[in-house]
This record gives structure tokens, C-alpha cells and sequence, in this order.
């Protein structure tokens, strides 16, 4: 090992001093002469020194890539093992090793001048350790792992705090990151730690491999390197991610402590552009690039920006920027270096838009450089633009549902811009209509519309914008009851600006249907038939149109009560076993009829119903063969069958039992109607038949003798009498007539009577009774 103590250290000065005399001697001159020549270029550089904490104290330079050790190229004023370069003017800070309130001093590596500028304080020694950060403060750090800043004028080191996790060690260095982060090494075994200066908390990142590291600096930008202090001294780079060292070198000149100026710049990108994107058009980019520093950026200077599928190289150009192109990738170099805070000149890119950029297309652009960039954040840039298309005007043709032939139909046509830019000139819509279509009406809000035979023709001159549509134009067609069962009609748009004919037009297939809506009435001649009788229904079957109606079926079977008598059809034929009417065509607007009588033969109420079970057209507001009440295709008429009247009959004779000869007999006959309607017209007769005794086989009729007690039947009766029989009714009765005592005739055979009104079934209202009086000969 090569320091015990700082007494020990004193006391080996001078020997190795004299070993290393002759040597050093030698090559003073020329290594003075070599070194203060490249000072003035080293100050702002990325140049790594190394000192010899022994006398007499040289500062060489370490090749990072190599490890290779220079000629000294200057001398510190003391002996030091704690080195840092500061940024911002390249001066070389170090303290004084092994003594308590110890110098601080820096070396110019432009003049090889030592200055002196303080002293760190009163018991404050040993710093093995020196590192300033981005913002130009200087750490310092003793070896009980405590944490000082010190002060650049004064060279005063105020104490921070202990750092925790850190072993206390006079071996180690510590160095900022380009990043921010602090690193140090330390300990016997020479591990590498991150330290957070806020938490003042040590991180182990991982051992190093290494005994006895005892200087750190962060070279190229970012890569960390280490020199042991045990001759040969192995120069080596330490993995950041875990802490293992990685030979360069071994180097036999005796190092002890690095510090190292790193230069790191931060180069934005910034990409812009006002164009608007078009295709078939050049849109243009803005490229710019700044150096954020904090250092100047050396040369060259890149910028790449490998074009997107849609976009076409057209040029690239910028004051002091060289551009190329190859297939795609545009490349802008420029040969630097490019200071900090400097905005370079903008590059100005222009391509051409192909229709593969639509509907948007991102771009991106990225800088790098060869000094350290330690912010990748910021070195792409990328713009997304929508991709428009040109003027282009499209149309859609629609309509709704099937047309009906005899009827109208109609069409709706929108012209939409479907480019990326407003339309100019005039637009033309034409649509010429197939044959069985023919113009009625065509109108739409800021067009101007006229007819032509088949075609119809629309025109307008306003501004269309990208992606709007006009008002739609709304074209009414007459369908003929020729036209076929299918058509396409075809609307054309043109003008306006466009440059895309493909789309231009739009095709409409329509079915062509025919249509007749058939009804159906039905009526009853008597809805109040009694049993027995005949009725007879009428039904109606119209077709409303717009088309005739062919090969139609009306389905009209009597339901259970009535008996087919007989059917008198106006056009087609009915079957009566199966009930079906069959019209061949109906006419639109025609009617026919088909009349059936039926025996009611039940007694109720009876529905007959008939229906349309079939047609060769669609009927539009009812479904045949669906039973469906609702719909009027389907009616029915119904009548409510009475029972016939039923008139008893009750005769009897006053006194009863045997009468002698001379005896007045009175005959009385009781009706009354127990049926189930009521009886009118009916006729009494006494004796009712001629084929048996009539009234004046022994009995003389008494004349006048006729009673009738109607009660309140509402009957009226009329009394007819007959001397032959019933064959004729004309006879009037006279007293004596044929030989019979006065106040009788004789003659009289029978007795009639003849009812007017309407005898109820209902009680008291369905009886009665009739009388007369005959005296036995």
C-alpha cells in the first residue's frame, strides 16, 4: 500500500523524489515545452489529468481509450490526492493531503499556474475525494464518509452531513454524472455507491474487482473511469450498472487521483409546419436545431429524418447545413461546432404528398452529434399532419323501400366533397331515369332543376367545403304499370374543381313491385230471419289499385246454420263445396260482387265470414289468407235466427156433457203463440177441414152469435162464414135461412177468422180467444 499515514507519507517524499530525479529532470524541458503549448487548446476540451501526490506533484494526461500516460505537463504546488476540473473555465481545484485546515489551490492547465485560494478549516482533513457538479458546485468528502461544499473564493468547506451506507475510507474518489448522479468509490474492496446528496443516503451499485481505486472522472460524456493507486496502476472503466471494472490498461507511472473537464452538450430538435397537406401537392417542414449546452457542440452535426410511406423527397436546404437523399432518408450535416445557447440556421425540408399519406402522416426528425448528449429526451422531434385529398366530389344515390307500379317513387341524391379542399366552378348533377320511370318533381335547397324527357338535370355554383355535403336533391319519379320488375337509375356529378373522375357516379337498383289493395264488405239482406227462412249475403270485393289484381281467391264457406241454396257471382265462379270465389283479374278501382242464399236452419245468432286467401299482388295494408279481423280484407255480416212461431189451439163447447135437441151449444176456441217469434197472418177455421162434420150437420148456427176476446194480443180480426164448405167465404149468415127456426141459418158450414197484427210469445200478449154459438136440431 502505498499511504499508511499522512507523517508516513511526509517522511518517503524525499527518497522518491530522488529516485524519480534524473528522470523527471529530463524531460521537464521537453515535456514543458509540448505541454504549455496544448494548454491554451486543453482548457475547453475533454482532456483527463492525473497527478503524483509525490514531489514533485506532476499532472499528466490519460488517454481514455488507451490508458496511455503522457509526459507531465505540469506540476502541482503540494501533495494532493483530491482533484476536480471545474466547467466553466477549466481550472484544476485540489486540496492539501494529510493537514488539518489544508490548502485549497487550483492549477491552470491553459498556463500551468497554481494559485492559491484558501483553506478548508479548522479540523477539516484529508479529502480523498473533490468532484464538482453541473451547476459548478464543489464537493468535497473526508475520509469518515462526511460530505462538505467548498467554497470556490475561499476555499471554506461547510459540512453537508455524514452520507449513511458509506464506508469510511481514504481510499476512493467520487465524480458527477453527466446525468446529476454522484458516484463514488470506496472501502477496501473498492465498490462502487451512488450517493444522494439530498437524503445524504449511499446506493451499492456493485464491487469493483479492484483494491485500491483512488481516482474517478466521467470521460467521453459518460463513460466512468478509474486509476489504482499501486504501481502498475491498472487504468480500467466502471459498469454503471454494476459497479465492475473493465480493464483499458496498466500503466507504470505512479497516479493517484483523475480529473477530467467532461464535455457534454444537449442538442434539441425542433420540427414545424404551417403547410397545408394536399395530395398530388409539396408541403414544407421546418427543422431546427439548438444547443441547450452547457457546453459548445463539436462537429459534425446530424440530422436525419427518414421520410414516411406517402412522402417524396423534393429538396432540403439550410445556410450551413450540406443535404443529401437516399431512397428516403434525408440526411443535413453541418461541420460545427455549434456553441452553447446557439440556434442553428433552420433547414427547410420540402416533399411531395402521394395519396399514401392519407389520412395523416407523422414525420420525424433526429439530431446527434459527436460531443456527450445528455439529454436523449429532446433529440427527435416528430409533427402529424392530416393528409387532405384534393377537390372530390362524390355522390350517393338512395331511396326507400320497393316502388309501387301505378304509383310514385322516389330518389334522394347527395353530392358530398370527399377532398381535402372546398370546390369551385359549377356543379352538375344529371340523372337520366330507365325506362317505366319518368321525371314528376325534382327539387333541392340551392339547386336550380329542370327535366328533360328521361333526364333531369341540377346545377349550383356555391363553395363546397372539404368533407361537407350540399342539401340533398330529392328527384319524385312516376313508376308506370310497365316498367319492369327491377331498374337502375344512375346519377352522374361533375365539375366543381375536382381532379378524381372515378367516383363520380352512383347506381341505384330498385324493385318495381305492383301493388292492389283489395277490401272486402259484406251485407245481409234480413240480419233478423226466422228458422226456416231464406237470407241472402252480398259480398263486395274492390281493389282500391294502383294495379289490377289477378287470379284473387275469396274464401266464403257457410258456417254451421245455413244451408247453400244457391250463388249468383258478378264476375268469376264460387264453388260451393269448398266455398271459394275465384276472380280471374280485377280491374284498379273495380269492384265485384257475389250474392249466396241460405236456409237458416239453426236458430242464434249466425256469422258468415268471408275472406281474400289470395292474389298475385301485395296488398299494402292487409296479409290474404291471415285471418286477420283488423285488416280489410276481411269482413262479415251475421243474422240472428228466431225460432218459428208456434200457435196452440183450445176448443171447447158450454154446457159440456149429453144436451137434448133444441140445447144452445157455445163453442170456444183459446189460442195462444208458445213458439219463438211472433205469429202474424194466421187464420182460424171451425170446423178447420171439410172432411169432417161441418156446423150444420145438426146444428143450426146462431147468427150474430160470434164473440172475439183478443185481450191485449193487439190482434184485429176479421169473421168470415161459408155456405159451401170453405170452398169460398163470401156467404152471409140470415135468420130462418135454410129452413131454420128465426135467429138461426141453416146454411152456415163454417166459421173463419182472420188475424191482422202480430200475436207475441210473450205472455200476456200471446193469447186469446174466438166464440160462437150453434143449437142442436
Amino acid at each position: 500500500m502505498r499511504r499508511a499515514s499522512a507523517p508516513l507519507l511526509r517522511e518517503r517524499l524525499p527518497a522518491r523524489f530522488t529516485a524519480r530525479a534524473c528522470a523527471a529532470l529530463r524531460a521537464c524541458a521537453v515535456a514543458l515545452a509540448v505541454g504549455l503549448a496544448a494548454q491554451a487548446a486543453r482548457a475547453a476540451d475533454n482532456t483527463v489529468y492525473a497527478n503524483d501526490y509525490q514531489s514533485p506533484f506532476a499532472v499528466y494526461t490519460v488517454d481514455p481509450a488507451t490508458g496511455a500516460i503522457s509526459a507531465p505537463v505540469g506540476n502541482l504546488s503540494f501533495s494532493s490526492i483530491a482533484m476536480a476540473r471545474r466547467a466553466s473555465d477549466g481550472l484544476v481545484f485540489y486540496t492539501e493531503y494529510g493537514v488539518t485546515n489544508g490548502r485549497v489551490n487550483t492549477w491552470n492547465p491553459a498556463t500551468g499556474a497554481n494559485a492559491n485560494v484558501g483553506r478548508l478549516g479548522t479540523n477539516i482533513r484529508n479529502f480523498p475525494r473533490l468532484a464538482f457538479n453541473a451547476a459548478g458546485v464543489l464537493y468535497g468528502m473526508d475520509d469518515q464518509s462526511r460530505l462538505y461544499t467548498v467554497n470556490t473564493a475561499s476555499g471554506a468547506a461547510t459540512l453537508v452531513g455524514t452520507v449513511a451506507n458509506l464506508p469510511a475510507s481514504i481510499r476512493g474518489d467520487m465524480a458527477f454524472a453527466p446525468n446529476g448522479t454522484l458516484y463514488a468509490t470506496a472501502g477496501d474492496n473498492s465498490s462502487l455507491y451512488t450517493i444522494n446528496t439530498g437524503t445524504l443516503t449511499a446506493a451499492l451499485v456493485g464491487a469493483t474487482g479492484q483494491t485500491n481505486i483512488a481516482g474517478n472522472a466521467f470521460v467521453n460524456g459518460g463513460l466512468l473511469l478509474a486509476v489504482e493507486s499501486v504501481s502498475p496502476d491498472d487504468v480500467t472503466t466502471l459498469s454503471l450498472s454494476n459497479g465492475a471494472a473493465s480493464l483499458v490498461s496498466s500503466q507504470a507511472t505512479d497516479l493517484y487521483d483523475l480529473a477530467a473537464m467532461t464535455k457534454f452538450a444537449d442538442l434539441s430538435i425542433s420540427k414545424t409546419s404551417s403547410s397545408t397537406f394536399v395530395v398530388g401537392s409539396n408541403a414544407v417542414y421546418t427543422i431546427s436545431v439548438t444547443n441547450n449546452g452547457p457546453h459548445s457542440a463539436s462537429g459534425p452535426i446530424t440530422v436525419k429524418d427518414t421520410l414516411p410511406a406517402g412522402l417524396s423527397y423534393v429538396s432540403a436546404t439550410g445556410t450551413g447545413w450540406t443535404c443529401s437523399n437516399a431512397s428516403g432518408v434525408v440526411t443535413c450535416t453541418s461541420a460545427g461546432p455549434v456553441a452553447n445557447g446557439v440556434t442553428m440556421n433552420a433547414i427547410t425540408l420540402t416533399v411531395a404528398v402521394g395519396a399514401a399519406a392519407a389520412p395523416s402522416v407523422t414525420n420525424t426528425a433526429t439530431v446527434s452529434g459527436t460531443t456527450f448528449d445528455h439529454v436523449s429526451t429532446n433529440d427527435s422531434s416528430s409533427v402529424t399532419k392530416a393528409v387532405l385529398t384534393p377537390t372530390d366530389l362524390t355522390i350517393a344515390k338512395s331511396h326507400n323501400g320497393n316502388f309501387t307500379r301505378g304509383t310514385t317513387g322516389s330518389y334522394t341524391l347527395t353530392v358530398t366533397n370527399s377532398g381535402g379542399v372546398a370546390s369551385s366552378g359549377t356543379v352538375t348533377v344529371t340523372d337520366t331515369l330507365p325506362a317505366g320511370l319518368t321525371p314528376s318533381t325534382q327539387t333541392g335547397t340551392g339547386w336550380s332543376c329542370s327535366a328533360s324527357g328521361q333526364t333531369v338535370t341540377c346545377t349550383r355554383a356555391d363553395a363546397l367545403a372539404a368533407g361537407a355535403s350540399y342539401p340533398a336533391i330529392t328527384l319524385v319519379v312516376s313508376v308506370s304499370q310497365t316498367a319492369a320488375s327491377s331498374v337502375t337509375n344512375t346519377g352522374a356529378v361533375s365539375g366543381g374543381g375536382q381532379s378524381n373522375t372515378s367516383n363520380d357516379s352512383s347506381s341505384d337498383p330498385t324493385t318495381v313491385v305492383s301493388s292492389s289493395d283489395l277490401s272486402l264488405t259484406k251485407t245481409v239482406n234480413n240480419p233478423n230471419p226466422v228458422q226456416g227462412q231464406n237470407v241472402t249475403f252480398t259480398v263486395t270485393l274492390a281493389n282500391a289499385g294502383p294495379t289490377g289484381a289477378t287470379n284473387v281467391a275469396v274464401a266464403d264457406a257457410l258456417p254451421a246454420g245455413l244451408t247453400f241454396v244457391s250463388a249468383t257471382p258478378s264476375a268469376g265462379s264460387y264453388a260451393s263445396g269448398t266455398g271459394v270465389w275465384s276472380v280471374a283479374s280485377l280491374a284498379s278501382g273495380a269492384n265485384a260482387t257475389l250474392q249466396i242464399v241460405a236456409l237458416v236452419a239453426n236458430t242464434g245468432t249466425i256469422t258468415n265470414t268471408a275472406q281474400v286467401t289470395a292474389s298475385d299482388q301485395p296488398d299494402p295494408d292487409s296479409t290474404p289468407n291471415n285471418n286477420n279481423a283488423a285488416e280489410d280484407d276481411q269482413a262479415s255480416a251475421s243474422v240472428g235466427a228466431a225460432a218459428p212461431p208456434s200457435v196452440g189451439l183450445v176448443k171447447s163447447v158450454s154446457p159440456a156433457g149429453t144436451q137434448s135437441p133444441g140445447a144452445q151449444l157455445t163453442y170456444t176456441i183459446a189460442f195462444s203463440n208458445t213458439g219463438g217469434s211472433p205469429a202474424s197472418a194466421f187464420v182460424l177455421t171451425d170446423p178447420d177441414t171439410a172432411t169432417v162434420l161441418k156446423i150444420n150437420d145438426y146444428m143450426d148456427f146462431k147468427v150474430g152469435s160470434v164473440t172475439n176476446n183478443l185481450g191485449t194480443t193487439g190482434l184485429a180480426v176479421a169473421v168470415a162464414y161459408s155456405n159451401d164448405g170453405g170452398a169460398t167465404w163470401t156467404y152471409t149468415p140470415a135468420s130462418g135461412a135454410g129452413g131454420a127456426p128465426a135467429g138461426y141459418d141453416r146454411n152456415v158450414t163454417h166459421v173463419r177468422w182472420s188475424f191482422t197484427g202480430s200475436l207475441s210469445q210473450t205472455a200476456p200478449n200471446n193469447s186469446g180467444s174466438v166464440s160462437f154459438i150453434a143449437r142442436i136440431r
